[in-house]
């Protein structure tokens, strides 16, 4: 045994007055024995005492013997227990010596004793053992039990029968090691102090409570062990119309508590987005150049190179208030830039930098003061051009009132090249062009036309005859806007009296015989005015009294109007379709823009979730707007209008 568990006994020796043997009085002995004490493995924390007695004679006892704290902790039973041994025997937990006990009889009786949680607590077994020691030799080893069982290890024996047993009301199970006698009661659905009630103290529990709207009732708090409120926090989800993943900056919180659906078409937590119908435009976006505040941060084009920013082009070819230009056109690399208008008005930039060049008629010989070149005198004639289109060489195809067409190449030194379509009456003016759009294949070039007449054509460029009239709806509508991606389909727009605003498919693709399908999508009053392909299933058609429509993606005869526009009702007269067939997934894809003729200087935006934010554009731009271009990306565009007004983005 250690040296420390010998001192206790040695403290005996010293308790009855007795000295320690000398080595010769330890040889002359021979009457002891061993016992070996079984006891619950599990007991680490409580006390054992051994103590001997007299069997005889109840007076004579020996000091106790204690075994408790970190000894009994770190030991394994059983325990080593030597009766009247010597110290130089085989080693033991525990010894009563002889000395000392020389009156008694040979009857010795072994007391051990278990207590509770330390040497002060409940007496959880005792176990007795009398040997007669009388005779010389040793005697044989005895065995002893004691029933301690602490199975959970909070120093309290689990509760025995007939009062055996300690205090502790929860031994094994659940939360055993939670549950024993003065332990503090906490809030955790268990009986800590074991006075068979749970959660005592809290008086809140089961109570109602709430989270802001979120209703529950007080429980125990896992982490603290005081009550809580079981309702959580409500989720803050906004709506994201635009499927962007940001939500609406301006909106209300909807407020969704825990086990409540998530509402569709809305997003947690994020909501910076300062336009939930422009899919490109949130708060973490990249921005772009395009005259759009993308990033939601109050200005356009920041941090970014754009080579200039919206504003009125104000060379002098341009800029008249005598002037009215009504059409725009430009080359595929976005240059040349051909604007034309009322009174033979035509004028031409040939690269970005450069001054606009005069091909007008009437225009004043002479160098203008800004440094523009004079005016060339090989103009169009003195028609009033609607419409045009610009070849991959540059040159402008030009319709306008009365059913004339030309070809300017451009080049100062040649002539303008004009005709007039086929008269719808023999000896009348034909009717005024309304819509062009241009193909080449080589060296073949074909120009599509429609007129007010109602009247679907082709212009064969060097053919014979020049222009051929494919539908002629006699006098039932008119026909607008025209557009098309490839040569054997076109939508052109159109209507009027009586029957309304109409779209057609139009086509002169001899394959499936017919070259004319009508759709009418609704009966609104007027006419559409224009009409634009981002792609074969992409389409806007814009006209009077500020109606719009989309093509549905799936379905050719089926279209959607936009709902009323935020800038007020006017007659939209013309559109381009934002549309980067290189990524067709890009989010600026199938924003439509859309300009009106009532002079209320909007720039609008109809994209496939509603109407976004205009385009801010110049206080100048308070005339009526006729025609934009654009460039697929939406990074360069223009828009012109009357009264000398053109726009230019970007504009250095």
């Amino acid at each position: 045994m250690s040296c420390w568990r010998r001192l206790v006994v040695m403290g005996a020796c010293l308790l009855w007055g007795c000295t320690v043997p000398s080595l010769d009085d330890v040889r002359a002995g021979g009457r002891g024995f061993s016992v070996e004490v079984n006891y619950t493995p599990t007991f680490k924390s409580g006390c054992i005492k051994v103590q001997a007695q007299d069997e005889v004679n109840a007076e004579n006892v020996s000091a106790p013997a204690v075994i408790a704290g970190d000894v009994l902790g770190s030991m394994t039973p059983p325990m080593r227990l030597g009766v009247l041994h010597q110290w130089s025997e085989p080693p033991y937990d525990v010894s009563i010596a002889e000395r000392g006990m020389e009156r008694w009889s040979p009857l010795i009786k072994v007391v051990i004793t278990a207590f509770e949680h330390d040497c002060g607590g409940k007496v959880v077994d005792q176990a007795e053992l009398v040997v007669d020691v009388s005779g010389e030799g040793r005697k044989p080893s005895q065995s002893m039990v004691l029933v301690t069982p602490d199975a959970d290890g909070d120093g309290y024996v689990a509760r025995g029968e007939g009062g055996k047993g300690g205090t502790d009301c929860a031994d094994t199970g659940p939360n055993a090691e939670k549950r024993f006698p003065g332990n503090p009661e906490v809030c955790d659905e268990v009986d800590n102090n074991c006075d068979s009630q749970v959660d005592e103290g809290f008086a809140q529990k089961g109570s109602p409570c709430s989270e802001d709207v979120c209703q529950g009732t007080f429980v125990c708090n896992p982490v603290s062990k005081t009550v809580m409120c079981s309702a959580r926090p409500p989720r803050l989800y906004y709506p994201d119309a635009d499927r962007d993943g940001d939500g609406d900056l301006h909106a209300a919180a909807t407020k969704v508590c825990e086990g409540a659906p998530i509402p569709q078409g809305f997003v947690e937590s994020l909501h910076s987005d300062c336009d939930e119908a422009d899919p490109s435009t949130f708060g973490a976006a990249q921005e772009l150049c395009d005259a759009v505040d993308n990033n939601c941060s109050g200005g356009a084009d920041e941090g970014l190179s754009c080579r200039g920013s919206l504003k009125r082009v104000s060379d002098y070819h341009l800029s008249s208030v005598a002037q009215s230009w009504k059409t725009v056109a430009t080359g595929e690399s976005g240059y040349p830039v051909w604007v034309a208008g009322a009174g033979g008005k035509l004028a031409v930039r040939k690269a970005p930098g450069q001054k606009f060049e005069s091909f007008s008629f009437g225009d004043p010989s002479g160098a203008p003061p800004d440094g523009s070149p004079a005016p060339h005198s090989t103009h169009c004639g003195n028609h009033d051009w609607t419409v045009s289109w610009v070849s991959s060489k540059g040159w402008v195809f030009l319709g306008g009132t009365e059913g004339w067409l030309a070809l300017h190449t451009g080049d100062p030194a040649l002539d303008c090249s004009s005709r007039t379509t086929p008269p719808r009456v023999v000896g009348q003016p034909s009717p005024h062009i309304t819509g062009m759009v241009g193909f080449e294949e080589g060296d073949r070039l074909v120009i599509y036309l429609s007129d007010a007449g109602g009247r679907y054509m082709k212009w064969e460029v060097g053919g014979s005859p020049p222009v051929v009239v494919l539908v002629d709806d006699s006098g039932a509508s008119a026909a607008y806007g025209l557009h098309g991606l490839r040569e054997h389909f076109q939508y052109m727009g159109g209507g009027g009296a009586p029957g309304g605003q109409g779209i057609w498919a139009v086509s002169d693709d001899p394959a499936p015989g017919a070259i004319h399908c009508s759709m009418e999508p609704g009966t609104s009053t007027g006419a559409v005015r224009a009409v634009w392909m981002g792609a074969d299933n992409s389409v806007c058609a814009v006209g009077d009294g500020g109606v719009a429509w989309r093509r549905h993606p799936a379905a050719v005869l089926v279209w959607t109007r936009a709902p009323p526009s935020p800038g007020g009702s006017a007659n939209f007269s013309s559109v381009v379709m934002r549309y980067d067939k290189a990524q067709p997934l890009n989010p600026v894809n199938e924003q439509c823009y859309v300009v009106d003729s009532d002079g209320s200087g909007q720039l609008r935006r109809w994209t496939p979730f509603g109407w976004a934010k205009d385009v801010p554009l110049p206080a100048t731009a308070n005339v009526p707007l006729r025609d934009l271009a654009m460039n697929p990306t939406g990074s360069d565009f223009w828009l012109v209008g009357d009264q000398g007004r053109v726009f230019h983005y970007p504009e250095p």
